[in-house]
C-alpha cells in the first residue's frame, strides 16, 4: 500500500573521466546522499562509475538504509525491475515496479508504483537530439504497452504540479507596533512579506496591483531603494503603510516554525541581507516570548510613544527615537526589574517611572542598551563593538545581525534625549512627592503633539528657520527636495555644536507652514531649530564680543548648509524651487502651523541621501555585521578541509575582479574547480562554471561583475569569497 510519504530522488553523479577516479568527490557525494534533508525511499543514480559504485556500496549506512538495490537503483522497498534497451549499445532505461507500494483500484486489484530511470544521450548536436528523441520514444512505447495507466497518472501529476506551482508560499506579517499589539490611531503599519520569488518580481507585481486599487484609496507614496533592500511607502485610506519584502523559500514554506527555533538552527544559515530583513520579525517574536508582563509592557509602550511625540523626540531620521527604540529600551527595563529585583508585580505605571529614572542617569557614551539576558542565549551574536569613536548612542536588537538601531543618533540629538528623560523623571518625582495630586497627572506628563509644537514656537528667543518652497509641476521632485533637506539637518546640527559650542540648538522634527495656506501648485514649508545659550558655557566677561563672535560663527555654519543644499543639482533646481536659511527672532514665526500635506500623491521614484561619510560608515557597519555573522554561523557550517586558509573579514573586501583574475591565472589554483554565484535579473541566484564566465561586454553571455555573489570550490563546496558575508579565504593562502 502507499505509505503516508514516499520520496524519490534522482542524481546525476557526473563522472567527468573514468580514470583517474575522482576519489575526493566520492566522500562528499555519499555524505550528501545520506544527509537528513536528502534521504529518499528510492534513489536513482545516473553516470555511476564502477569505482563510485564500489565506494557507495561498501558504506554500512548505505547498505542499511537501502538494502534492496540493483544497478543504479537503491530502495528501502522491495521491487522488480526490467531493462528497456535502446539502439545504442549499453544504453537503456531501467523500469522499477514496487511490489508493495501502489494503490487499489475500485475492482480491488493492486496497481504498483512504476518508476522509470533514464539517462539521455548528452549534447545538443543534431545526432544527440535525434538520439534523445529515439530513446524517449522507445521508453514511452514500452510504458504505454505494459502500463496503460502510466500516462493518465502522469497527466494528473503534471496538472497537480501546475496547480501547486501557482500556489507560491506568501507570508504577510505585521511588525513594529502592530506586530507588538500596541498601536494607536496615529501609528504607521509596518508589514513584512516573505516568499520564494525574487525581490524584483515581488515589487513589480505589488506596484502593478496596488495601482489598480487606487479607486479603493490606495496610494503609493514612495519606492525606496536602499542598501538594505527595497521598500514601498503606501497610504491606504489615510493610514501609512511601509511594505518590505524578504526572499526566502525555506522560511516561507515552514512558517511560523522559524519564530520558535533557536538562533543556532541551520535554517538561519542565510545571507546577511536576508537575515537583516528577517530581523524585525525575529526580534519581535523574541520580545513577545521573553518580556515578563506583556499587557503592562504594551500599556507602558503606548504611553511612552505619546510622550515622545508630544516632546518632539519621536523621529528617528533626525537622530531621535522610534517605536523600535522605545520597545527595546523598555524591554531592558522590564527584564532588569523582573530578573534582578525579583519583581513579578510590575504595573505599567511602575515600568514608565523606572524607564524615566533609569535613562535619566544612563551613560550614553559608554553603556549599551541591550537585552540583559542576551549573553545567556547561544547564537545571539558577539558583544557589540562601537563602529567608530564616540558613537553617541547604541541600542541593540536581539538576533544577528546585531546592528545599532540608533545609528542615526547624533551628539546634539542624544543631548536632547537626555534632557527630556531627566525632565520627565523630575516631573514624576514631583508628582509622587505631592501624593499624586497638585493638578499634575499622567496626561500632563504625556502631553499632546499639537501642544508640544505650540510650546516649541514660544520656548526660544531666536530660531534658525529653513524655508523650503517648490512650485514645479512634479510633486515627486518636491518631496525629493524635502527629503534632501531633512537628511542634511542632523549633520548641520553636529557642525553647529562643534563650531559654536556655546549655543544649544534643538530641532523640532515636524515641518511647519503658513496657517493661511498656499496657492494651488505652490508648496511652502519650513523647519525650525530653537537656539539658546548653554547653561554650562563659561562666561568670559565680554558678553557683547562673545555674542558677535558666536553670531558670526552661526552665520558661517548656516551659509555652508545653504550652499550644500542648493549645490546638489540632483535634488535642487533653482527654476522650480528655493531654499533659504535664516537666523530669526520669535516674532518672525507668527502664523505657523504644523504642515500636514505630503506635497503630492503620485508615485515617487527611489532615492537615497548619502554623502561620502555616510557611505564609509555604511561600509564599516556592514564589515562588522559580516564579521559577526561569520562568527555566529561557524557552528552551523561544515568544516573546511585543512589547508583551505583562514577566513579574513575586514572593512575592505577585495573586489570580485581581483578574485576572478586570481582564480584564473594563479598556477596553484585550478579554475575548473570553481564556480561563480551571481544574481540573475529574472531567476535570482544562479551558478556558472568559472571558465564559462565572460568578461567582454560585447559577448552575448556577458554578466556585469557587480552581480557576483560568491566564488565556490566544487570539490568541497567551500565559498572562498562571499560578498554579503564579507568573506575572503584566498588572502594569504591558496587552495
Amino acid at each position: 500500500m502507499m505509505p503516508p510519504s514516499f520520496r524519490i530522488s534522482s542524481y546525476n553523479v557526473l563522472v567527468d573521466s573514468i580514470y583517474p577516479p575522482a576519489w575526493e568527490r566520492f566522500g562528499i557525494l555519499v555524505r550528501t546522499l545520506l544527509s537528513e534533508s536528502a534521504r529518499a525511499d528510492v534513489l536513482v543514480l545516473q553516470e555511476v562509475s564502477d569505482d563510485f559504485l564500489c565506494h557507495l556500496l561498501k558504506d554500512d549506512e548505505v547498505r542499511s538504509l537501502w538494502p534492496l538495490r540493483n544497478v543504479v537503483v537503491l530502495s528501502r522497498w522491495s521491487f522488480d525491475w526490467e531493462m528497456v534497451t535502446f539502439e545504442r549499445r549499453h544504453k537503456g532505461a531501467v523500469v522499477v515496479k514496487m511490489k508493495s507500494v501502489g494503490k487499489l483500484t475500485q475492482s480491488g486489484s493492486f496497481q504498483p508504483l512504476v518508476i522509470a530511470g533514464i539517462h539521455l544521450t548528452c549534447g545538443l548536436t543534431d545526432g544527440s537530439v535525434a538520439a534523445k528523441k529515439s530513446q524517449l520514444r522507445s521508453l514511452m512505447t514500452h510504458l504505454s504497452g505494459n502500463y496503460a495507466d502510466f500516462f493518465a497518472l502522469l497527466e494528473t501529476t503534471l496538472q497537480q504540479i501546475s496547480t501547486a506551482g501557482s500556489k507560491i508560499p506568501l507570508v504577510v506579517v505585521p511588525v513594529g507596533s502592530y506586530g507588538l499589539g500596541a498601536w494607536n490611531v496615529g501609528s504607521d503599519i509596518d508589514c513584512l512579506c516573505i516568499s520564494s520569488v525574487s525581490s524584483k518580481t515581488f515589487f513589480t507585481l505589488a506596484v502593478k496591483n496596488l495601482r489598480k486599487a487606487a479607486a479603493q484609496g490606495v496610494r503609493i507614496l514612495r519606492k525606496v531603494e536602499a542598501h538594505s533592500g527595497t521598500m514601498l511607502e503606501l497610504d491606504i485610506q489615510g493610514v501609512k503603510l511601509d511594505l518590505q519584502y524578504c526572499a526566502s523559500a525555506n522560511i516561507a514554506n515552514c512558517w511560523p516554525t522559524p519564530l520558535s527555533l533557536p538562533p543556532t538552527d541551520p535554517l538561519f544559515s542565510l545571507p546577511l541581507q536576508t537575515l537583516s530583513k528577517l530581523k524585525a520579525i525575529r526580534d519581535l517574536a523574541h520580545l513577545l516570548q521573553s518580556t515578563p508582563d506583556l499587557p503592562a509592557f504594551r500599556a507602558a509602550y503606548r504611553f511612552l510613544v505619546i510622550w515622545a511625540a508630544s516632546r518632539g523626540i519621536y523621529a528617528a531620521r533626525f537622530g531621535f527615537l522610534s517605536g523600535t527604540h522605545i520597545s527595546l529600551m523598555l524591554d531592558r527595563v522590564a527584564k532588569l526589574l523582573y530578573h534582578r529585583n525579583g519583581r513579578d508585580d510590575v504595573t505599567a505605571a511602575h515600568l514608565v517611572c523606572t524607564f524615566f529614572r533609569y535613562y535619566a542617569g544612563f551613560d550614553w557614551a559608554e553603556a549599551v542598551v541591550e537585552d540583559p539576558l542576551t549573553r545567556s542565549v547561544p547564537g545571539m551574536g558577539r558583544p557589540y563593538q562601537r563602529q567608530y569613536a564616540g558613537e553617541p548612542m547604541v541600542v541593540l536588537g536581539y538576533h544577528v545581525p546585531r546592528a545599532n538601531i540608533a545609528r542615526a543618533a547624533t551628539v546634539p540629538a542624544v543631548a536632547v534625549l537626555a534632557d527630556e528623560f531627566r525632565r520627565a523623571d523630575e516631573a514624576v518625582k514631583a508628582w509622587a512627592e505631592r501624593g499624586g495630586g497638585g493638578g499634575l497627572g499622567w496626561g500632563s506628563i504625556a502631553g499632546d503633539a499639537g501642544n508640544g509644537a505650540a510650546q516649541f514656537l514660544a520656548a526660544y528667543k531666536s530660531y534658525v528657520r529653513i524655508d523650503v518652497q517648490y512650485w514645479g509641476k512634479s510633486s515627486v521632485k518636491g518631496r525629493q527636495l524635502v527629503g534632501w533637506v531633512e537628511s542634511r539637518c542632523p549633520s548641520m546640527l553636529v557642525d553647529l555644536s562643534r563650531r559654536v559650542p556655546e549655543i544649544h540648538a534643538r530641532m523640532w522634527p515636524m515641518r511647519f507652514t503658513r496657517d493661511t495656506g498656499n496657492e494651488e501648485g505652490d508648496h511652502y514649508g519650513c523647519y525650525l531649530i530653537g537656539l539658546t545659550k548653554r547653561h554650562d558655557a563659561e562666561p568670559s566677561g565680554k558678553d557683547d564680543v562673545d555674542r558677535k563672535l558666536a553670531l558670526n560663527k552661526l552665520d558661517s555654519v548656516l551659509e555652508r548648509f545653504s550652499e550644500q543644499i542648493r549645490g546638489n543639482e540632483n535634488f535642487f533646481d533653482a527654476a522650480s524651487a528655493w531654499v533659504d536659511v535664516k537666523h530669526v527672532g520669535r516674532a518672525k514665526l507668527e502664523g505657523l502651523v504644523v504642515d500636514g500635506d505630503d506635497w503630492g500623491n503620485d508615485l515617487e521614484e527611489s532615492w537615497e541621501f548619502e554623502d561620502e561619510e555616510d557611505e564609509e560608515d555604511e561600509v564599516d557597519e556592514e564589515a562588522g555585521l559580516g564579521e559577526e555573522l561569520t562568527e555566529t554561523m561557524t557552528a552551523l557550517a561544515a568544516e573546511a578541509p585543512a589547508g583551505s586558509g583562514a577566513s579574513r573579514v575586514g572593512k575592505k573586501l577585495r573586489p570580485a575582479t581581483d578574485i576572478l583574475n586570481r582564480l584564473r591565472w594563479d598556477p596553484n589554483l585550478h579554475s575548473a574547480d570553481y564556480v561563480v554565484g551571481y544574481v540573475d535579473r529574472f531567476l535570482g541566484p544562479r551558478e556558472i562554471a568559472l571558465d564559462r564566465w565572460k568578461v567582454e561586454q560585447t559577448d552575448e553571455e556577458f554578466i556585469p561583475q557587480h552581480r557576483i555573489l560568491y566564488f565556490k570550490r566544487r570539490s568541497d563546496g567551500v565559498r572562498v569569497w562571499d560578498r554579503e558575508a564579507r568573506l575572503d579565504i584566498l588572502s594569504g593562502s591558496s587552495s
